[in-house]
């Protein structure tokens, strides 16, 4: 075999095997936009919707909230947290598989996707958060009562899981952010969970209610809930605190009980009373 052929055999090999660990292993997908697609390696049939910080940098690692659609919309569920998701250097990962429907289905999705997305990018492990709407707004509260490494939840819609054996414990210790309308079917449910959490766990809670029916709340909602996970992993000392966003919100706390107040709605108005002074102490 001839000197020439040899390299061009050589060089052909290199080039397959560069081409196998492209395909095995891409590039970052875009970041500043959502890709609908993301199937996960090890399990092709899950896929998920995929949101970027425009930062993002696989050197550092990011914050993560992994979202349930009752009606496995991927894009949907992403789309609800994206202006938040890019106002704090987020990433978003919403599964295509979750839907209404059986529980070990949604577990098989939820991990797929989770496991994923650890593959793939830089999580801080400290910081994997779950959030969803009605149904995948229970799910997300199953995940983080039966999978450790989820840190807090952000619920819209509805509450606790409809079974009572996956309901949190007195060992649960995660966050939970709820949102639920004022004409939501859900309402009281929702409205009565910070008392369960205190009472029955040991979950920091907080409850946001807005006007509107069953629905996934507008993106500035959303933005105070990601708010509150930051002000949380501030207090623990998970990140160092920055005092500027510290004063603005507790700023924005102070309108928020102005304006029920203005409005006449003092029962809110004293629940948001009793989350400052828990959340601002000194």
């Amino acid at each position: 075999m001839g000197t020439s052929f040899k390299k061009i055999f050589s060089l052909f090999f290199f080039l397959q095997a560069f081409t196998s660990q492209s395909f095995l292993f891409p590039q970052v997908p875009a970041t500043d936009q959502i890709t609908d697609t993301i199937r996960c390696r090890e399990k092709p049939g899950q896929s998920y919707a995929l949101y970027l910080p425009a930062q993002y940098d696989n050197k550092k690692s990011w914050p993560v909230i992994l979202i349930f659609d009752p009606s496995a919309r991927g894009r949907t569920g992403v789309s609800s947290f994206i202006e938040a998701g890019r106002k704090y250097g987020f990433i978003l990962a919403c599964s295509n598989n979750s839907r209404n429907g059986q529980l070990i289905d949604n577990f098989t999705a939820a991990a797929a996707m989770l496991r994923d997305v650890e593959e793939r990018l830089t999580i801080d492990q400290r910081r994997i958060y779950a959030g969803g709407f009605s149904g995948g707004s229970r799910f997300a509260t199953v995940f983080a009562v039966k999978e450790k490494r989820i840190s807090g939840v952000i619920g819209c819609g509805a509450g606790l899981p409809n079974d009572r054996n996956n309901f949190p414990s007195f060992n649960s210790g995660f966050l939970y952010y709820g949102l639920a309308g004022n004409r939501d079917m859900n309402y009281l449910e929702m409205h009565d969970l910070p008392d369960f959490y205190s009472n029955q766990t040991r979950v920091a809670s907080y409850q946001r209610t807005f006007s509107g029916g069953h629905q996934w709340p507008g993106p500035e909602l959303i933005i105070e809930a990601v708010e509150w996970l930051v002000l949380q992993a501030m207090n623990r000392k998970i990140i160092p605190a920055d005092q500027t966003f510290l004063s603005y919100i507790e700023s924005k706390t102070q309108n928020l009980i102005y304006s029920q107040l203005s409005d006449g709605n003092q029962v809110d108005a004293i629940m948001y009373m009793k989350f400052a002074v828990r959340d601002f102490q000194g």
